[in-house]
């Protein structure tokens, strides 16, 4: 019955897509809006079938319906219930379903936030009906979900351990959720070369969908390398596995991206960039599900080799070249606007972080993809490591931390020596000092010992580069509002989110770089000790006491008992091997067994221990000891990094309406503001804030003229003066510009003398030039 009804929801759901395609397609044509609500119907009537197809096989998979081959394949009777739910995206056909099934909520919700886009909707439908065609595509004749076995069996095959944990839970989608939503900005930049609208509004709409995406591919690459640090027992959180390369190639352009529109908003350049950028990052996560899928390359993280590869690559082939030609068609409206005024200022670091970047994605994709064609073209399938991917991640590193460092604290336009050398004293000395002091201590001077001195000091240099950059507009607060410092840091950080979100950001991803790089101190030892023997590893003493034997009815358990010993401190760590129970295979002689990891973590390192082996009889094990140092630092990045992404996306409100032009005038205007405060924080000459507030100001006007509906060549100069009068009440209603009374903090219009809550004097406004 189940497999029955899944099967009909699936025929139907191929069909709606490939009807989505062809109506929104003659929709966009012809410019007929009158179809458009029916598209809408069909699109929407879509995705709730999709929504009834994954919720059909998670009743499969809870009731253990082992009619159906894949809950045969993925569950047995005595998986935990939680266990069978992931397994919904822990086999081939599942996960292929799941991936629809995010991708029809988050193009229902990318739609209907975009819904007054009726230029850009029809092909934004198209966009993400293509999409789900191709996988319903490749379910319906490929790799069904629904199909049947002819025998009905006793028990199934169960749940691979390594995805019995909890990180399971939370580590595909999160990393599907981020390669889903990167078709979000991929459909608008579509739809918008299709609609042939080429003006900034499309630049702002993808703006939250693109952070959206990168925070889930951060999220789910941290938890992946969560995964690999607790269930593979190596002792490592990386080992650019093919499958992590693929899952780490779509966070570089992204994050290229997100730095680029920055470059477009402010200076009108990068258009074709831009563009290119969110069509290579889409491909970029279909080749990445091709690798996952293909069986061409073997690793721990990919499914059983079938045919699907063959789907993805034809796939894959169609989006580069239809990207391809429909860029090239527009480049004459994709000019850039704006040029360079000088090498050192932000657009110029930002136009070297995406050099860098996509440097650092192509070197990645090459050494992924280079075992496949040594095969093909020598016959010899040649391994790509570690060392290879170090060799080039390693100083590309260093260069990006040095541009972020740079980047995060020189203003928009020119700047001069005196006003660099103002505001990188302290980051450079910083450096500098702890150079000296890390080679007093380190005394390598080997290639890998001078990256680790760099690294600590380019890190010195970067958080202080950021400190600089709260205590200075924590300063102009308190100079210009009253406000006492910690009032005046949470109010500056609350009300310009987007840049000092992104400075939090840039905290977190400084911490993850600094827990990498502790990887050059790691003490790793393998040793087989006697029930009552002792060892130590990095300071550590630690002693064998013996097994311990445990049972429940999903797995038998055997745990080692070691007590360590460090200084004063006494702690247990019980590291384990698991072995499940499944009759079926059993019978087979094929144990499902895993290993279980026991940590002592801190902030300067983890003690990471592994039971290899053990015996019985002679009660005596074989053990991977590892001190892992600065590790803890990964993980508490991670955590300042999802922190700054939540305040960099946080609604705003707003007082302007809810038209895309009126929405992308506010986004210049605090564009202006922007210039404005890095201008009173004395990082911007009075000449270049002119020259960019005047850049700005004259795309304001022709919104405005197209927002009142004037000609283009009526007369400006009240236009002008409007867009003063906007940046004035900005001023008075935007937090970071507002007046608070010192006594009691809450905020008055200027002009008043007195506060209207409790009386007191107030101080005027003064000028921070």
């Amino acid at each position: 019955m189940l497999a029955a009804l899944g099967q009909l929801s699936l025929s139907l759901s191929l069909l709606l897509a490939f009807t989505c395609v062809v109506l929104g397609a003659l929709i966009g044509k012809r410019k007929n809006q009158s179809l458009l609500p029916l598209l809408s119907k069909f699109f929407f009537s879509l995705n709730l079938l999709v929504a009834v197809s994954s919720l059909i096989l998670i009743v499969a998979l809870i009731t253990s319906d082992f009619s159906l081959r894949y809950v045969w394949m993925y569950t047995n009777e005595t998986l935990p219930l939680l266990y069978k739910f992931t397994a919904f995206w822990g086999g081939q056909e599942g996960s292929m379903l799941f991936w629809c099934l995010i991708q029809a909520v988050v193009a229902t919700a990318a739609v209907w936030h975009l819904r007054q886009r009726k230029d850009l909707l029809p092909y934004m439908i198209v966009t993400f009906s293509a999409i789900l065609f191709f996988f319903h595509t490749v379910m319906f004749y490929a790799e069904n979900p629904f199909s049947r076995l002819s025998n009905l069996p006793v028990d199934g095959r169960g749940l691979n351990p390594l995805l019995q944990t909890w990180s399971m839970i939370i580590h595909p989608p999160s990393l599907y959720a981020g390669f889903i939503l990167c078709s979000v900005p991929f459909a608008i930049s579509i739809a918008t070369l299709l609609s042939g609208n080429l003006d900034n509004r499309w630049l702002r709409q993808t703006r939250t969908w693109t952070i959206l995406a990168w925070f889930f591919l951060s999220a789910g690459n941290l938890l992946g390398a969560q995964w690999a640090y607790m269930e593979l027992g190596w002792g490592g959180f990386w080992a650019w596995d093919p499958v992590e390369n693929a899952a780490i190639m779509p966070w570089f352009t992204t994050t290229a991206y997100i730095h680029s529109a920055m470059v477009q908003e402010k200076r009108g350049m990068l258009k074709m960039w831009n563009f290119s950028l969110l069509a290579i990052t889409f491909c970029l996560t279909i080749l990445g599900t091709f690798i996952t899928r293909s069986g061409l390359i073997t690793s721990v993280h990919t499914f059983a080799q079938s045919n699907l590869g063959y789907f993805f690559l034809v796939f894959l082939i169609l989006c580069i070249l239809f990207c391809f030609l429909l860029i090239f068609a527009r480049r004459n409206q994709l000019r850039g606007e704006g040029e360079i005024d000088a090498f050192f200022c932000r657009e110029s670091l930002f136009i070297l972080n995406n050099i860098l970047l996509t440097i650092v994605t192509f070197a990645i994709l090459w050494g992924t993809l280079f075992p496949i064609f040594s095969e093909l073209f020598t016959g010899k399938k040649i391994t790509v490591g570690p060392p290879f991917f170090n060799s080039f991640m390693v100083p590309m590193g260093l260069g990006l931390l040095l541009l972020m460092g740079f980047g995060q604290a020189i203003p928009w336009s020119r700047t001069g020596f005196s006003r660099a050398k103002k505001l990188f004293l302290y980051p450079v000395a910083g450096f500098i000092a702890t150079l000296l002091l890390t080679i007093l201590i380190h005394k390598d001077f080997s290639k890998s010992g001078i990256y680790v001195l760099l690294s600590f000091s380019l890190s010195v240099f970067v958080l202080i580069s950021l400190i600089q950059e709260f205590v200075r507009g924590t300063r102009l607060r308190h100079k210009n509002l009253g406000e006492r410092y910690p009032v005046a840091l949470t109010r500056l950080v609350l009300a310009a989110r987007r840049r000092y979100g992104g400075f939090i950001v840039h905290f977190g991803i400084l911490l993850i770089f600094l827990g990498v790089a502790g990887v050059a101190f790691k003490v790793e030892k393998e040793v087989l000790l006697q029930r009552g023997e002792k060892t130590t590893v990095g300071g550590y003493e630690i002693r064998f006491r013996d097994l311990r034997l445990a049972n429940d009815p999903h797995k038998e358990a055997v745990y080692a008992q070691l007590t360590v010993r460090k200084n004063q401190q006494i702690l247990e760590l019980e590291p384990a091997r698991f072995f499940y129970k499944n009759r079926n295979l059993a019978e087979r002689g094929e144990p499902q067994t895993s290993t279980e990891v026991a940590l002592h973590s801190t902030l300067f390192a983890d003690l990471y221990t592994v039971l290899h082996s053990f015996n019985l009889e002679t009660r005596s094990a074989t053990f991977l000891l590892t001190l892992n140092p600065l590790v803890m630092w990964l993980w508490i990045g991670g955590f300042v990094l999802i922190l700054g992404t939540v305040i960099l996306i946080a609604p705003r409100r707003t007082r302007v309406a809810a038209s895309s032009l009126a929405l992308e005038k506010e986004s210049l205007l605090r564009s202006i503001k922007e210039f404005e405060f890095d201008y009173n924080a004395g990082k911007m000459s009075t000449q270049d804030y002119e020259a960019l507030k005047g850049r700005l100001v004259d795309k304001i006007v022709f919104l405005n003229r197209k927002l009142d509906g004037l000609a283009v060549d009526s007369g400006d100069e009240h236009l002008r003066k409007q867009v003063e009068m906007d940046l004035e009440k900005l001023q008075l209603t935007e937090p970071d510009h507002a007046l608070f009374c010192v006594k009691c903090s809450m905020p008055y219009e200027q002009g008043l003398r007195y506060c209207p809550n409790c009386g007191h004097r107030l101080e005027q406004l003064r000028e921070a030039r």
